[in-house]
């Protein structure tokens, strides 16, 4: 009778160790995929980012690149665009500041006013926040704005921009976007601050 019942049945070591080769597997799979899930999100965060940053970066490079530079600093742009209306663009040649277009950074967000206007508005949308005041920056040339060796007649500026996505304690979406523009037409119109 012994023979009979040993022959037919697991023991109960081999059920135990089935039992855990089988959630050694299941934990192995279910670790591999939260991961992939959370580097997904990272992704995602990312993303936005960088989609969020692409438009308001082409839109200031196109008016530096087309515009004329009047003024500039670390924290402000002031440019003479002719997008602005052909009034706004002479006003602004004459040193009139409210007649300039101009690009700031303030409160984590990339801002421009617009000639006429008396408030800045967000270029950048409150789904991300730029980080203010290392290392966004705007660099005009190499050289400072007034000394001997600045290239008045064909200024180029750097747009540093370090941003990520809103509610990111661990800084996983931090990222810098840089380009340099060099204006298409010379100009000798910059005197330094208006």
């Amino acid at each position: 009778m012994r023979e009979k019942f040993s022959k037919k049945s697991f023991t109960i070591i081999e059920l135990v160790m089935a039992i855990g080769v089988f959630t050694f597997v299941v934990l192995s799979a279910l670790g591999i995929y939260t991961t992939t899930i959370q580097k997904h999100y990272d992704a995602q965060k990312i993303q936005l980012v960088v989609e969020e940053l692409r438009y308001p970066m082409e839109v200031m490079a196109k008016d530096i690149k087309e515009g004329i530079l009047m003024y500039g600093d670390s924290d402000e742009l002031y440019i003479a665009s002719k997008r602005m209306g052909e009034d706004n663009f002479k006003k602004c040649l004459e040193k009139d500041k409210s007649r300039c277009l101009v690009y700031k950074i303030e409160n984590s967000q990339l801002k421009a006013k617009f000639p006429g206007e008396t408030n800045f508005s967000p270029l950048t949308s409150s789904k991300i926040e730029i980080i203010y005041p290392n290392p966004s920056k705007f660099y005009i040339d190499a050289a400072s704005v007034g000394s001997s060796n600045f290239d008045k007649d064909n200024p180029k500026v750097t747009i540093l921009i370090t941003a990520r996505a809103k509610n990111d304690s661990k800084e996983i979406s931090k990222i810098t976007l840089q380009t340099t523009v060099t204006q298409n037409e010379p100009q000798n119109y910059f005197q330094g601050a208006p």
